[in-house]
This record gives structure tokens, sequence and C-alpha cells, in this order.
């Protein structure tokens, strides 16, 4: 599941940084609760919209400090991982897949909706089983040792 992604992305911050960026370890609380509803609340459907969590901005209008903390935690967490966003590419693909990595909402959408099309076949009643739900742990550190 995404949760897994995530914590895996944490760590691999920490190999190549060799710490947990501070920003990273206060915003993580919000994120966690943000994600874990949003990952607990089992609407889904054809047309499933995440309603827990909010899109980011345009990227070109983006302020991060102005952004929610949950948001600034998903946002930050690409930055580390992936670089910034790359707005000389000409690859959009790329640049989609960056956003697709900042913005919660869209993380959660994409997830739940490969999930549907890949397994469901329009049978929502068992989407929970198939998503298999992995909630991020209490602590960012424990990110480090979750498989």
């Amino acid at each position: 599941m995404a949760s897994t992604a995530i914590m895996n992305e944490i760590k691999d911050i920490k190999i190549s940084k060799g710490h947990i960026p501070q920003d990273l370890i206060v915003l993580y609380p919000k994120a966690k609760e943000a994600w874990n509803r949003a990952l607990g609340t089992n609407v889904y459907s054809s047309q499933y919209s995440c309603t827990t969590l909010s899109s980011l901005p345009k990227i070109s209008d983006i302020n991060p400090a102005a952004l929610e903390e949950y948001q600034q935690f998903f946002f930050y967490l690409a930055e580390y991982k992936y670089g910034p966003y790359p707005t000389q590419s000409r690859d959009q693909f790329r640049k989609l897949a960056w956003i697709e990595k900042a913005d919660c909402k869209k993380r959660m959408e994409s997830t739940v909706r490969a999930t549907l099309i890949s397994n469901c076949h329009g049978d929502f009643e068992d989407l929970n089983k198939l998503l298999k739900p992995v909630f991020l742990p209490e602590n960012i550190e424990d990110c480090l040792t979750a498989d």
C-alpha cells in the first residue's frame, strides 16, 4: 500500500542525508493523522475522490508556508526524495509523477484507483481487503524499522 512507499521514502532520505530532516520530523504527526484518517474512511467507488485531504494549489502558486502542515510534509518529502519540481523538464510524465508524490490527495486517489482498475472490476465491497491498509506508525523514527 502507499503507506509502505511513504515509509520507504523516509528511509531513503535518511540514508542519503544521514538523518531525517527536522521539518519532516516536526510535520510528521499532522501528516500521519491526515493520511491515516483518509486511509481508514473506506468510502470507495468507481469515481473515488478522497474527501478528507486537500489538493495542492498549482505548482507555480505554491508557497509551502501557506500550506496545511500535512500538505507541507508531503511537499517536502517529495523535494527531499526526488529533488525540486522539474520545471525545465519537457517530460510531462516526470512532472505528473512528481506532483503525484508531492500531493497527498493525488497520492491516495491514484493508489485506490489503481487497485480498483486492476483488481475490483466494479466490486467495491472487497476493496479494503485488497488495499490491505497499512497505517503510518506513531513516530517517524518507526518508519525506519517498518517492513
